[in-house]
Protein backbone atom coordinates (compact mmCIF):
# COMPACT_ATOMS: atom_id res chain seq x y z
CA UNK A 1 0.00 0.00 0.00
CA UNK A 2 2.35 2.59 -1.68
CA UNK A 3 1.17 6.17 -2.24
CA UNK A 4 2.37 7.08 -5.62
CA UNK A 5 1.93 10.29 -7.74
CA UNK A 6 -0.75 9.77 -10.42
CA UNK A 7 0.41 9.97 -14.15
CA UNK A 8 -2.42 11.91 -16.23
CA UNK A 9 -2.67 11.01 -19.57
CA UNK A 10 -1.88 13.34 -22.74
CA UNK A 11 -4.40 15.08 -23.91
CA UNK A 12 -5.46 16.76 -27.54
CA UNK A 13 -4.86 20.70 -27.41
CA UNK A 14 -7.50 22.32 -26.71
CA UNK A 15 -8.52 26.18 -27.31
CA UNK A 16 -7.33 28.72 -24.68
CA UNK A 17 -10.14 29.03 -22.56
CA UNK A 18 -10.90 32.24 -20.51
CA UNK A 19 -8.70 33.50 -17.07
CA UNK A 20 -11.22 32.60 -14.46
CA UNK A 21 -11.60 29.32 -15.83
CA UNK A 22 -8.05 28.43 -15.65
CA UNK A 23 -7.96 29.58 -12.26
CA UNK A 24 -10.45 27.50 -10.96
CA UNK A 25 -8.93 24.55 -12.88
CA UNK A 26 -5.42 25.02 -11.15
CA UNK A 27 -6.62 25.20 -7.99
CA UNK A 28 -8.59 21.82 -8.89
CA UNK A 29 -5.32 20.75 -9.49
CA UNK A 30 -3.73 21.73 -6.58
CA UNK A 31 -6.28 20.40 -4.15
CA UNK A 32 -5.66 17.14 -6.09
CA UNK A 33 -2.09 16.99 -5.75
CA UNK A 34 -2.49 17.78 -1.85
CA UNK A 35 -4.64 15.08 -1.49
CA UNK A 36 -2.42 12.82 -2.98
CA UNK A 37 0.64 14.14 -1.05
CA UNK A 38 -0.81 13.80 2.36
CA UNK A 39 -1.69 10.02 1.89
CA UNK A 40 0.28 7.87 4.75
CA UNK A 41 3.35 5.69 4.00
CA UNK A 42 2.94 1.95 4.51
CA UNK A 43 3.31 1.18 7.94
CA UNK A 44 5.73 -1.57 9.18
CA UNK A 45 3.79 -2.77 11.88
CA UNK A 46 0.01 -3.16 10.63
CA UNK A 47 -1.42 -5.92 8.43
CA UNK A 48 -2.43 -5.58 4.76
CA UNK A 49 -4.07 -7.96 2.59
CA UNK A 50 -2.99 -9.22 -0.26
CA UNK A 51 -4.82 -7.67 -2.85
CA UNK A 52 -3.05 -4.97 -1.79
CA UNK A 53 0.28 -6.33 -2.31
CA UNK A 54 2.18 -4.88 -5.31
CA UNK A 55 3.19 -7.76 -7.65
CA UNK A 56 7.37 -7.82 -8.23
CA UNK A 57 9.15 -6.30 -10.77
CA UNK A 58 12.24 -8.23 -10.24
CA UNK A 59 14.00 -10.25 -7.82
CA UNK A 60 13.58 -10.76 -4.04
CA UNK A 61 15.67 -9.15 -1.91
CA UNK A 62 15.93 -9.40 1.68
CA UNK A 63 17.41 -6.39 3.47
CA UNK A 64 16.91 -7.82 7.18
CA UNK A 65 14.74 -10.16 9.44
CA UNK A 66 13.22 -8.86 12.46
CA UNK A 67 12.96 -11.34 15.56
CA UNK A 68 9.96 -10.45 17.53
CA UNK A 69 10.42 -12.18 20.70
CA UNK A 70 7.39 -13.99 22.19
CA UNK A 71 4.72 -11.38 21.37
CA UNK A 72 1.51 -12.70 19.96
CA UNK A 73 0.13 -12.45 17.09
CA UNK A 74 -2.96 -10.79 17.17
CA UNK A 75 -4.67 -10.33 13.15
CA UNK A 76 -6.95 -7.38 14.29
CA UNK A 77 -4.16 -5.45 15.71
CA UNK A 78 -0.69 -3.86 14.90
CA UNK A 79 2.00 -6.23 15.17
CA UNK A 80 3.63 -5.75 18.72
CA UNK A 81 7.30 -4.61 18.33
CA UNK A 82 9.82 -6.74 20.89
CA UNK A 83 13.62 -6.30 20.94
CA UNK A 84 15.56 -8.29 18.10
CA UNK A 85 18.84 -9.85 18.79
CA UNK A 86 19.49 -11.55 15.43
CA UNK A 87 18.91 -14.56 16.76
CA UNK A 88 15.22 -16.84 15.89
CA UNK A 89 14.21 -19.09 18.39
CA UNK A 90 12.22 -21.59 17.92
CA UNK A 91 8.33 -20.42 17.70
CA UNK A 92 9.41 -16.79 17.39
CA UNK A 93 7.70 -14.74 15.09
CA UNK A 94 10.15 -13.08 12.24
CA UNK A 95 9.46 -10.00 9.92
CA UNK A 96 10.94 -10.74 6.89
CA UNK A 97 11.89 -7.19 5.13
CA UNK A 98 13.09 -6.53 1.91
CA UNK A 99 12.05 -5.46 -2.00
CA UNK A 100 10.49 -7.18 -4.57
CA UNK A 101 8.91 -10.14 -2.09
CA UNK A 102 5.85 -11.15 -3.85
CA UNK A 103 2.19 -11.66 -3.11
CA UNK A 104 2.44 -15.40 -2.59
CA UNK A 105 6.12 -16.28 -2.24
CA UNK A 106 7.95 -19.36 -1.11
CA UNK A 107 9.44 -19.09 2.50
CA UNK A 108 11.92 -21.34 3.70
CA UNK A 109 14.15 -21.78 6.78
CA UNK A 110 17.27 -23.97 5.79
CA UNK A 111 15.06 -27.26 4.43
CA UNK A 112 12.02 -26.45 6.21
CA UNK A 113 9.20 -24.22 4.12
CA UNK A 114 7.18 -22.26 6.23
CA UNK A 115 3.51 -21.23 6.71
CA UNK A 116 3.37 -17.04 5.88
CA UNK A 117 0.93 -16.26 8.41
CA UNK A 118 0.26 -12.36 7.81
CA UNK A 119 1.68 -9.72 5.41
CA UNK A 120 2.44 -6.00 6.80
CA UNK A 121 2.07 -2.73 5.17
CA UNK A 122 5.12 -2.66 3.77
CA UNK A 123 5.28 -5.56 1.76
CA UNK A 124 6.68 -7.68 5.02
CA UNK A 125 6.50 -11.31 5.60
CA UNK A 126 5.17 -12.37 8.82
CA UNK A 127 6.67 -16.12 9.79
CA UNK A 128 7.29 -18.05 12.97
CA UNK A 129 10.63 -19.69 13.13
CA UNK A 130 10.06 -23.47 12.34
CA UNK A 131 10.04 -26.61 14.46
CA UNK A 132 10.93 -30.07 13.75
CA UNK A 133 13.96 -28.18 12.77
CA UNK A 134 17.80 -28.85 12.93
CA UNK A 135 19.46 -25.92 15.26
CA UNK A 136 22.22 -23.81 13.73
CA UNK A 137 23.54 -21.54 11.57
CA UNK A 138 20.94 -21.49 8.13
CA UNK A 139 19.68 -19.41 5.62
CA UNK A 140 15.91 -17.81 5.24
CA UNK A 141 15.10 -17.87 1.66
CA UNK A 142 12.18 -16.36 -0.20
CA UNK A 143 11.94 -17.00 -4.12
CA UNK A 144 8.98 -16.55 -6.35
CA UNK A 145 8.59 -16.86 -10.32
CA UNK A 146 11.44 -13.61 -10.63
CA UNK A 147 14.15 -15.44 -8.53
CA UNK A 148 15.65 -15.78 -5.16
CA UNK A 149 16.71 -14.01 -2.01
CA UNK A 150 18.62 -15.55 0.95
CA UNK A 151 19.52 -14.27 4.68
CA UNK A 152 21.91 -15.86 6.92
CA UNK A 153 20.17 -16.58 10.63
CA UNK A 154 20.89 -18.53 13.51
CA UNK A 155 18.36 -20.48 14.59
CA UNK A 156 17.88 -21.59 18.26
CA UNK A 157 16.09 -24.19 20.39
CA UNK A 158 16.34 -23.36 24.40
CA UNK A 159 14.80 -26.08 27.50
CA UNK A 160 14.40 -26.03 31.20
CA UNK A 161 15.46 -27.96 33.84
CA UNK A 162 14.81 -28.63 37.70
CA UNK A 163 17.54 -30.60 38.71
CA UNK A 164 17.41 -31.85 42.62
CA UNK A 165 20.65 -30.36 44.38
CA UNK A 166 20.41 -27.24 42.39
CA UNK A 167 18.44 -24.16 43.56
CA UNK A 168 16.31 -22.51 40.50
CA UNK A 169 15.14 -23.57 37.38
CA UNK A 170 18.74 -24.49 34.47
CA UNK A 171 18.44 -22.95 31.26
CA UNK A 172 19.99 -25.35 28.17
CA UNK A 173 21.20 -24.53 24.82
CA UNK A 174 20.01 -27.58 23.07
CA UNK A 175 21.98 -28.19 19.87
CA UNK A 176 22.15 -30.86 16.80
CA UNK A 177 24.25 -33.15 19.55
CA UNK A 178 24.06 -32.23 22.53
CA UNK A 179 22.70 -29.29 25.28
CA UNK A 180 24.74 -26.58 27.37
CA UNK A 181 23.63 -25.77 30.54
CA UNK A 182 23.67 -22.19 31.14
CA UNK A 183 25.93 -21.20 34.30
CA UNK A 184 23.76 -18.50 36.07
CA UNK A 185 19.92 -20.30 36.79
CA UNK A 186 17.03 -18.69 35.92
CA UNK A 187 15.16 -18.45 39.12
CA UNK A 188 16.47 -18.81 42.73
CA UNK A 189 13.08 -19.62 44.25
CA UNK A 190 12.48 -23.70 44.90
CA UNK A 191 10.77 -24.62 41.50
CA UNK A 192 7.77 -26.85 41.11
CA UNK A 193 6.58 -27.70 37.55
CA UNK A 194 7.25 -26.23 34.70
CA UNK A 195 5.10 -26.11 31.30
CA UNK A 196 5.76 -24.34 27.65
CA UNK A 197 3.30 -22.71 25.83
CA UNK A 198 1.94 -24.75 22.44
CA UNK A 199 4.44 -22.54 20.37
CA UNK A 200 7.55 -22.71 22.91
CA UNK A 201 8.22 -19.10 23.02
CA UNK A 202 6.79 -18.79 26.60
CA UNK A 203 7.27 -20.83 29.83
CA UNK A 204 5.17 -20.98 33.12
CA UNK A 205 6.71 -22.22 36.45
CA UNK A 206 4.92 -22.67 39.61
CA UNK A 207 7.13 -21.79 42.79
CA UNK A 208 7.03 -24.11 45.98
CA UNK A 209 7.17 -23.21 49.60
CA UNK A 210 4.21 -21.93 51.46
CA UNK A 211 3.01 -19.11 48.92
CA UNK A 212 3.66 -20.67 45.48
CA UNK A 213 3.51 -18.21 42.40
CA UNK A 214 3.14 -18.91 38.25
CA UNK A 215 6.39 -17.45 36.95
CA UNK A 216 5.93 -16.47 32.96
CA UNK A 217 9.41 -16.78 31.34
CA UNK A 218 10.09 -15.24 27.87
CA UNK A 219 12.30 -17.98 25.94
CA UNK A 220 12.72 -16.08 22.97
CA UNK A 221 13.69 -12.79 24.47
CA UNK A 222 16.61 -10.79 23.47
CA UNK A 223 20.02 -11.98 24.99
CA UNK A 224 18.09 -14.92 26.25
CA UNK A 225 15.08 -16.50 28.42
CA UNK A 226 14.03 -13.88 30.96
CA UNK A 227 11.15 -13.89 34.12
CA UNK A 228 8.96 -11.58 32.61
CA UNK A 229 6.03 -11.78 35.40
CA UNK A 230 4.83 -14.02 38.04
CA UNK A 231 1.21 -14.14 40.04
CA UNK A 232 0.26 -15.25 43.54
CA UNK A 233 -0.83 -19.06 43.55
CA UNK A 234 -2.50 -18.62 47.26
CA UNK A 235 -1.35 -20.92 50.44
CA UNK A 236 -1.73 -24.03 49.14
CA UNK A 237 0.45 -26.43 47.79
CA UNK A 238 0.23 -26.87 44.02
CA UNK A 239 -0.57 -29.86 42.93
CA UNK A 240 -0.62 -29.62 38.87
CA UNK A 241 0.20 -27.39 36.17
CA UNK A 242 -0.87 -28.19 32.66
CA UNK A 243 -0.97 -25.87 29.29
CA UNK A 244 -2.82 -26.63 26.55
CA UNK A 245 -1.15 -27.94 23.25
CA UNK A 246 -3.87 -26.55 20.45
CA UNK A 247 -5.60 -23.90 22.39
CA UNK A 248 -5.09 -21.23 24.50
CA UNK A 249 -5.43 -21.85 27.89
CA UNK A 250 -3.19 -23.14 31.09
CA UNK A 251 -4.29 -24.04 34.33
CA UNK A 252 -2.88 -24.94 37.75
CA UNK A 253 -4.39 -27.40 40.20
CA UNK A 254 -3.90 -27.11 44.24
CA UNK A 255 -5.83 -28.10 47.28
CA UNK A 256 -8.28 -25.71 47.12
CA UNK A 257 -9.06 -24.51 43.74
CA UNK A 258 -8.41 -24.92 39.54
CA UNK A 259 -6.78 -21.58 38.43
CA UNK A 260 -7.46 -20.96 34.70
CA UNK A 261 -5.51 -18.63 32.68
CA UNK A 262 -6.34 -17.25 29.08
CA UNK A 263 -3.13 -17.14 27.08
CA UNK A 264 -4.35 -14.97 24.74
CA UNK A 265 -0.99 -12.91 25.06
CA UNK A 266 0.81 -15.36 26.37
CA UNK A 267 3.34 -13.41 28.30
CA UNK A 268 0.24 -11.43 29.79
CA UNK A 269 -2.26 -14.53 31.07
CA UNK A 270 -5.58 -13.56 32.15
CA UNK A 271 -5.79 -15.29 35.25
CA UNK A 272 -9.62 -16.27 36.08
CA UNK A 273 -11.49 -16.28 39.01
CA UNK A 274 -10.20 -19.97 40.87
CA UNK A 275 -12.92 -22.58 40.32
CA UNK A 276 -13.28 -24.93 43.71
CA UNK A 277 -11.19 -28.18 43.38
CA UNK A 278 -13.25 -30.75 44.65
CA UNK A 279 -12.25 -32.57 48.69
CA UNK A 280 -13.17 -35.65 47.38
CA UNK A 281 -11.01 -35.60 44.53
CA UNK A 282 -8.18 -34.29 46.64
CA UNK A 283 -8.83 -37.24 49.31
CA UNK A 284 -8.69 -39.69 46.08
CA UNK A 285 -4.82 -39.62 45.71
CA UNK A 286 -3.93 -36.73 42.51
CA UNK A 287 -1.62 -38.50 40.41
CA UNK A 288 -1.22 -36.81 37.48
CA UNK A 289 -2.89 -33.50 35.88
CA UNK A 290 -3.68 -32.56 31.71
CA UNK A 291 -5.31 -30.57 29.96
CA UNK A 292 -6.63 -31.91 27.01
CA UNK A 293 -5.35 -30.32 23.62
CA UNK A 294 -8.51 -27.99 22.63
CA UNK A 295 -8.41 -26.82 26.25
CA UNK A 296 -12.25 -27.32 27.43
CA UNK A 297 -11.15 -30.82 29.49
CA UNK A 298 -9.11 -31.23 32.55
CA UNK A 299 -7.84 -34.68 33.37
CA UNK A 300 -7.63 -35.55 36.77
CA UNK A 301 -6.13 -38.72 37.26
CA UNK A 302 -6.52 -40.93 41.20
CA UNK A 303 -5.25 -43.33 43.24
CA UNK A 304 -8.94 -44.05 44.57
CA UNK A 305 -10.34 -46.94 42.20
CA UNK A 306 -7.68 -45.96 39.75
CA UNK A 307 -10.25 -43.38 38.11
CA UNK A 308 -10.07 -40.12 35.80
CA UNK A 309 -11.42 -37.28 37.04
CA UNK A 310 -13.14 -35.22 33.72
CA UNK A 311 -13.66 -31.57 34.64
CA UNK A 312 -14.84 -29.03 31.72
CA UNK A 313 -13.36 -25.96 31.74
CA UNK A 314 -14.51 -24.13 28.67
CA UNK A 315 -16.66 -21.74 30.84
CA UNK A 316 -13.92 -20.67 33.30
CA UNK A 317 -16.87 -19.26 35.71
CA UNK A 318 -18.92 -22.57 35.46
CA UNK A 319 -16.62 -25.53 35.65
CA UNK A 320 -18.39 -28.92 36.05
CA UNK A 321 -16.75 -32.48 36.41
CA UNK A 322 -17.58 -35.68 36.54
CA UNK A 323 -18.08 -38.80 39.13
CA UNK A 324 -15.02 -40.71 39.49
CA UNK A 325 -14.63 -42.84 36.12
CA UNK A 326 -12.93 -46.17 36.72
CA UNK A 327 -10.57 -47.13 34.69
CA UNK A 328 -9.26 -50.43 36.08
CA UNK A 329 -12.60 -51.76 37.80
CA UNK A 330 -10.88 -55.05 38.45
CA UNK A 331 -7.68 -53.95 40.01
CA UNK A 332 -7.99 -54.12 44.30
CA UNK A 333 -5.12 -51.61 44.60
CA UNK A 334 -3.51 -48.36 43.04
CA UNK A 335 -1.85 -49.14 40.04
CA UNK A 336 -2.15 -45.43 37.64
CA UNK A 337 1.08 -43.84 36.88
CA UNK A 338 0.88 -41.11 34.94
CA UNK A 339 -1.12 -40.19 31.91
CA UNK A 340 -0.64 -38.14 28.61
CA UNK A 341 -2.94 -36.23 25.81
CA UNK A 342 -1.50 -36.41 22.10
CA UNK A 343 -3.63 -35.22 19.37
CA UNK A 344 -4.58 -37.36 15.89
CA UNK A 345 -5.63 -34.95 13.95
CA UNK A 346 -8.18 -36.60 11.14
CA UNK A 347 -9.02 -39.41 13.34
CA UNK A 348 -11.89 -40.27 14.09
CA UNK A 349 -10.90 -39.57 17.93
CA UNK A 350 -8.48 -36.70 17.68
CA UNK A 351 -7.86 -36.20 21.41
CA UNK A 352 -6.27 -39.72 22.89
CA UNK A 353 -5.45 -39.96 26.71
CA UNK A 354 -2.76 -42.34 27.37
CA UNK A 355 -2.71 -43.77 30.62
CA UNK A 356 0.30 -45.64 31.89
CA UNK A 357 -0.33 -48.32 34.60
CA UNK A 358 1.97 -50.44 36.96
CA UNK A 359 2.79 -51.58 40.00
CA UNK A 360 3.19 -48.67 43.09
CA UNK A 361 4.35 -49.34 47.08
CA UNK A 362 0.60 -50.31 47.53
CA UNK A 363 0.04 -52.94 45.01
CA UNK A 364 3.53 -54.70 45.81
CA UNK A 365 2.18 -55.70 48.69
CA UNK A 366 -0.38 -58.10 47.11
CA UNK A 367 2.06 -59.01 44.03
CA UNK A 368 3.32 -57.85 40.65
CA UNK A 369 1.56 -56.84 37.82
CA UNK A 370 2.22 -56.15 34.37
CA UNK A 371 2.82 -52.93 33.02
CA UNK A 372 0.12 -51.52 30.60
CA UNK A 373 -0.28 -48.59 28.29
CA UNK A 374 -4.50 -47.73 28.17
CA UNK A 375 -5.86 -45.77 25.24
CA UNK A 376 -9.02 -43.81 25.68
CA UNK A 377 -10.55 -41.11 23.63
CA UNK A 378 -12.00 -38.25 25.20
CA UNK A 379 -15.12 -35.74 24.13
CA UNK A 380 -15.03 -32.34 25.61
CA UNK A 381 -18.29 -31.05 26.55
CA UNK A 382 -20.43 -28.78 23.50
CA UNK A 383 -22.45 -27.28 25.72
CA UNK A 384 -23.44 -26.79 29.50
CA UNK A 385 -26.13 -29.70 28.86
CA UNK A 386 -23.31 -32.68 28.27
CA UNK A 387 -20.10 -33.20 30.68
CA UNK A 388 -16.63 -34.86 28.80
CA UNK A 389 -16.84 -38.19 28.37
CA UNK A 390 -13.87 -40.85 27.88
CA UNK A 391 -14.70 -43.88 25.66
CA UNK A 392 -11.58 -46.69 25.65
CA UNK A 393 -10.08 -47.73 22.56
CA UNK A 394 -7.15 -50.26 23.34
CA UNK A 395 -5.05 -52.20 26.00
CA UNK A 396 -1.65 -52.03 25.30
CA UNK A 397 1.05 -54.56 27.08
CA UNK A 398 4.90 -53.25 27.63
CA UNK A 399 7.47 -55.18 26.81
CA UNK A 400 8.88 -56.61 30.61
CA UNK A 401 7.80 -56.44 33.99
CA UNK A 402 8.79 -53.07 35.19
CA UNK A 403 6.48 -50.01 36.14
CA UNK A 404 6.24 -46.98 34.37
CA UNK A 405 7.70 -43.72 35.68
CA UNK A 406 7.04 -41.61 32.90
CA UNK A 407 6.22 -41.47 29.37
CA UNK A 408 6.48 -38.97 26.50
CA UNK A 409 5.38 -39.39 22.67
CA UNK A 410 6.98 -38.07 19.35
CA UNK A 411 5.94 -38.12 16.13
CA UNK A 412 9.56 -36.23 15.16
CA UNK A 413 11.43 -39.57 15.24
CA UNK A 414 9.77 -41.38 12.09
CA UNK A 415 9.27 -37.72 10.38
CA UNK A 416 13.47 -37.43 10.95
CA UNK A 417 13.30 -40.88 9.03
CA UNK A 418 11.51 -40.03 6.28
CA UNK A 419 10.49 -36.71 4.96
CA UNK A 420 6.70 -38.29 3.49
CA UNK A 421 5.31 -39.07 7.26
CA UNK A 422 2.41 -36.84 8.27
CA UNK A 423 3.12 -35.94 11.48
CA UNK A 424 -0.70 -36.44 13.25
CA UNK A 425 -0.46 -40.32 11.41
CA UNK A 426 -1.29 -42.25 14.56
CA UNK A 427 0.92 -45.52 13.23
CA UNK A 428 3.71 -43.47 13.08
CA UNK A 429 3.61 -42.14 16.48
CA UNK A 430 6.67 -43.24 19.05
CA UNK A 431 6.42 -43.86 22.55
CA UNK A 432 9.06 -43.49 25.09
CA UNK A 433 9.14 -44.70 28.54
CA UNK A 434 11.46 -44.42 31.64
CA UNK A 435 10.52 -47.74 33.64
CA UNK A 436 11.72 -49.16 37.20
CA UNK A 437 12.22 -51.86 38.93
CA UNK A 438 9.03 -51.91 41.24
CA UNK A 439 11.56 -53.21 44.40
CA UNK A 440 13.06 -50.05 44.35
CA UNK A 441 9.55 -49.03 46.15
CA UNK A 442 11.22 -50.98 48.94
CA UNK A 443 13.45 -47.35 49.71
CA UNK A 444 10.51 -46.17 51.20
CA UNK A 445 10.72 -48.25 54.02
CA UNK A 446 14.62 -48.24 53.68
CA UNK A 447 15.06 -44.87 54.25
CA UNK A 448 18.86 -43.58 53.23
CA UNK A 449 18.77 -41.11 55.99
CA UNK A 450 19.53 -43.62 58.97
CA UNK A 451 22.04 -45.95 59.32
CA UNK A 452 20.12 -49.17 59.34
CA UNK A 453 18.17 -47.31 56.25
CA UNK A 454 21.89 -47.01 54.17
CA UNK A 455 22.68 -50.12 54.96
CA UNK A 456 20.10 -52.09 53.58
CA UNK A 457 18.87 -49.41 50.99
CA UNK A 458 22.60 -49.84 49.37
CA UNK A 459 22.44 -53.74 49.70
CA UNK A 460 18.80 -52.84 47.48
CA UNK A 461 20.74 -51.02 44.84
CA UNK A 462 24.02 -53.19 44.52
CA UNK A 463 21.50 -56.22 44.34
CA UNK A 464 18.91 -54.24 41.45
CA UNK A 465 22.01 -53.78 39.46
CA UNK A 466 20.94 -51.85 36.38
CA UNK A 467 17.55 -50.55 37.90
CA UNK A 468 16.10 -48.28 35.64
CA UNK A 469 15.34 -48.51 32.02
CA UNK A 470 13.93 -46.12 28.84
CA UNK A 471 11.93 -48.18 26.66
CA UNK A 472 11.20 -47.08 22.67
CA UNK A 473 8.05 -48.45 21.56
CA UNK A 474 5.86 -48.11 18.17
CA UNK A 475 2.44 -47.55 18.43
CA UNK A 476 1.64 -50.74 19.18
CA UNK A 477 3.42 -51.07 22.44
CA UNK A 478 6.12 -53.22 20.47
CA UNK A 479 9.51 -52.60 21.61
CA UNK A 480 12.99 -53.10 22.89
CA UNK A 481 14.78 -51.24 25.45
CA UNK A 482 16.80 -48.64 24.45
CA UNK A 483 19.17 -48.03 27.30
CA UNK A 484 19.27 -50.09 30.58
CA UNK A 485 21.40 -48.78 33.20
CA UNK A 486 22.00 -48.38 37.47
CA UNK A 487 19.99 -44.88 37.46
CA UNK A 488 16.23 -43.59 37.02
CA UNK A 489 15.22 -41.06 34.94
CA UNK A 490 11.50 -39.32 35.90
CA UNK A 491 11.35 -37.00 32.66
CA UNK A 492 11.87 -37.67 29.27
CA UNK A 493 11.50 -35.01 26.14
CA UNK A 494 12.11 -35.29 22.50
CA UNK A 495 13.75 -32.38 20.55
CA UNK A 496 11.27 -31.41 17.72
CA UNK A 497 13.77 -32.63 15.23
CA UNK A 498 13.44 -36.09 16.50
CA UNK A 499 17.09 -36.79 16.66
CA UNK A 500 17.99 -36.43 20.55
CA UNK A 501 16.27 -37.41 23.98
CA UNK A 502 16.81 -35.79 27.06
CA UNK A 503 16.33 -37.21 30.37
CA UNK A 504 16.39 -35.83 34.19
CA UNK A 505 17.26 -37.96 36.95
CA UNK A 506 19.68 -39.71 39.34
CA UNK A 507 22.62 -42.20 39.30
CA UNK A 508 23.48 -43.51 42.41
CA UNK A 509 26.71 -44.37 43.61
CA UNK A 510 26.88 -47.44 46.15
CA UNK A 511 29.31 -48.84 48.07
CA UNK A 512 28.63 -51.41 50.34
CA UNK A 513 31.47 -52.13 52.74
CA UNK A 514 31.26 -49.75 54.42
CA UNK A 515 27.44 -48.56 53.50
CA UNK A 516 27.06 -45.41 51.53
CA UNK A 517 25.43 -43.60 49.10
CA UNK A 518 26.17 -41.22 46.69
CA UNK A 519 23.36 -39.14 44.44
CA UNK A 520 24.68 -36.91 41.35
CA UNK A 521 21.30 -36.07 38.94
CA UNK A 522 21.37 -33.93 36.08
CA UNK A 523 20.49 -34.41 31.93
CA UNK A 524 20.96 -37.48 30.28
CA UNK A 525 21.35 -37.34 26.62
CA UNK A 526 21.22 -39.63 23.78
CA UNK A 527 21.18 -39.47 19.99
CA UNK A 528 18.25 -41.48 18.86
CA UNK A 529 19.78 -43.00 15.84
CA UNK A 530 23.27 -43.74 17.07
CA UNK A 531 26.01 -42.80 19.70
CA UNK A 532 25.98 -43.28 23.42
CA UNK A 533 24.11 -41.81 26.78
CA UNK A 534 26.00 -39.07 28.30
CA UNK A 535 24.35 -38.09 32.19
CA UNK A 536 25.93 -34.58 32.11
CA UNK A 537 26.34 -34.51 36.21
CA UNK A 538 25.63 -30.98 37.89
CA UNK A 539 23.49 -31.82 41.15
CA UNK A 540 23.30 -33.63 43.87
CA UNK A 541 20.40 -34.98 45.84
CA UNK A 542 20.29 -35.11 49.60
CA UNK A 543 19.70 -38.69 50.75
CA UNK A 544 16.25 -38.46 52.25
CA UNK A 545 15.04 -37.68 47.92
CA UNK A 546 16.22 -40.74 46.51
CA UNK A 547 12.54 -42.55 47.58
CA UNK A 548 8.95 -42.48 46.47
CA UNK A 549 7.31 -41.30 44.25
CA UNK A 550 10.91 -40.35 43.20
CA UNK A 551 10.59 -36.72 41.89
CA UNK A 552 13.92 -36.93 40.20
CA UNK A 553 13.74 -33.65 38.00
CA UNK A 554 12.04 -32.19 35.21
CA UNK A 555 13.07 -31.22 31.82
CA UNK A 556 11.00 -29.18 28.93
CA UNK A 557 12.44 -28.55 25.32
CA UNK A 558 11.53 -26.27 22.82
CA UNK A 559 9.66 -28.22 19.99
Amino acid sequence: MRCTRPTRPMRPMQPMRPVQQRTTLGLSLLCAAAITLSCTPPDPWKFAKQIDLTSPRGEPKIERVQDLGSVPLILNKPLKRGASDGVAVVGELLVIRGKNLGKLPQVNFGDTAMSILARTEDGGIVVRAPTGTTPGKLNITVSHGKGSSSYPMELRRYGLAIIPGLAGVQVLTVGAGGITVHPKPLIATTPGFVELDRYGTVAYITTGGKAPRLLVVDLAAAGGPTELTQYKLGQWKVLGLSVASRAKVAAVVHKKAIVLFDLEDPRDPMRHNPARFPPGVLKAGVVDVRLSPDGKTLAVLVNQGNSVVLFDVSDPNQVRNTAFISLLPEAKEPLVRSMHFTYEEGSKHDQVLWVATGDTPRSQLVGKHAPRLLKYAVTSAVDKTVLPSIQKLATLALPGRRTPVTLRTSYAVAQAASASVIRSEPSKMTFFASMMHPDLFLLGKHRLTTPTGLQQGAELLRRLGKFGTILQLNHRGEGTPMHQEAALYTSLQITGDGKLLLGAGCKPVVTVDPPGVELPCGLLVKPIDQGAFKLHTVGKMALGGFAPPFKLGTVRVQP
